[in-house]
């Protein structure tokens, strides 16, 4: 299956003193010879450091894994993603491997994600583990756009150093900036920034010395109050701690886990998602899970 080329976001050019790439996606459904809607990927673009791999088709699914081949973000690299699902279309974006965000003498490097679902679309990110070097800096920025008949499951984790450099908690600092619109209209808003020599990390690490961090967004129809109890209720031992709530109006959920390490972590995930697949009519496609193989 082949996908058609849509013009690149004018602003994703080269960036002076890094490298600035990125993905455009759209995701729609179409009728195939057996007359039974599915979907697929009906535009990209692609730029490096980033690689699209060639799409899977499951279960009325349209799953890509995004990677980036190279070693991971330097100073003054910057990435754009723009994904939209559309017209009941489902689509899973994964990363099966953890990006690197290398240590800086300077700068930083920055994320910027904009993601668009409507029609009774589904969008499942899983994005890669983001792992911060020493003295390395990051910025994210993202936007989700999404009406209220459309379903999202949005995840990010972060992992503070290599474990085999004692580099925990000895990156410069992480800002991450989020907004998400139901029906245009404001939904979520999260904007802080972590900096371990300031002390910002203390409550993790009380935890934790080595404290793995994810935060999951669950935007959907589906949701229900006693889904907060459920998940504080999971049973994920004594290396994670996970706190839920809802979101305005009952339309979402938001998770925050911290873990003692980076299997403990993919432990808790794996459970959250496995609560949601059987309290809800949403069944992920397997091969999401067989490309999470690679976690470090």
């Amino acid at each position: 299956m082949s996908a058609n080329l849509v013009s690149p976001t004018k602003d994703i050019t080269t960036a002076y003193g890094g490298v600035f790439g990125g993905v455009d996606l759209v995701y729609d459904t179409r009728v195939n010879s057996s007359n039974k809607q599915h979907s697929y990927l009906a535009k990209q673009w692609v730029r490096p450091p980033l690689h699209l791999a060639k799409s899977y088709e499951e279960n009325q699914w349209a799953l890509n894994l995004l990677m980036s081949p190279t070693a991971g973000l330097l100073a003054g690299d910057r990435i754009k993603l723009n994904i939209q699902v559309i017209n009941q279309a489902k689509a899973a974006v994964i990363s099966p491997a953890a990006c690197r965000i290398h240590t800086m003498k300077s700068g930083s490097a920055s994320i910027t994600q904009h993601y668009k679902i409507s029609n009774q679309s589904i969008l499942d990110i899983w994005a890669a583990p983001l792992i911060l070097q020493k003295q390395a800096s990051l910025n994210q920025n993202t936007r989700v756009d999404i009406d209220a008949s459309s379903t999202l499951f949005m995840l990010e984790s972060i992992m503070p150093g290599r474990s085999a450099y004692a580099e925990s908690f000895t990156f410069d600092a992480w800002s991450t900036k989020l907004e998400i619109y139901l029906d245009e209209e404001l939904l979520v808003y999260e904007n802080f920034t972590v900096e371990p020599n300031r002390g910002d990390t203390k409550d993790w690490q009380t935890f934790y010395p080595d404290a793995h961090y994810a935060s999951f967004y669950y935007i959907s129809p589906q949701v229900k109050k006693e889904f907060i109890t459920q998940l504080h209720e999971l049973e994920l031992g004594v290396d994670n701690k996970l706190g839920a709530s809802l979101c305005a109006g009952n339309k979402g959920i938001g998770i925050k886990i911290l873990s003692r390490n980076s299997l403990h972590l993919r432990k808790a995930i794996l459970a959250v998602r496995n609560f949601f697949e059987e309290q809800t009519s949403t069944s992920f496609p397997h091969a999401s899970k067989r490309a999470q193989t690679f976690y470090h």
